[in-house]
């Protein structure tokens, strides 16, 4: 499982994380599967969101 090292992650950071792509994780967020959290014009998903999800999703795949 990868590491997640950093408190928050920007939306580019998180699709190369998941491996998905922007547009991808730009849609998780507005499905409520990811928290974002707005500062300015930046656009950041905490890391226990990302966590959350891998978990959830992880666990449909066994």
């Amino acid at each position: 499982m990868t590491s997640l090292d950093q408190p928050y992650y920007r939306v580019l950071e998180a699709a190369d994380l998941l491996r998905v792509s922007r547009r991808t994780v730009e849609r998780l967020i507005a499905a409520g599967e990811l928290v974002k959290i707005k500062v300015r014009r930046s656009t950041l998903i905490p890391s226990e969101s990302l966590a959350k999800y891998l978990e959830k999703n992880s666990e449909h795949q066994r």
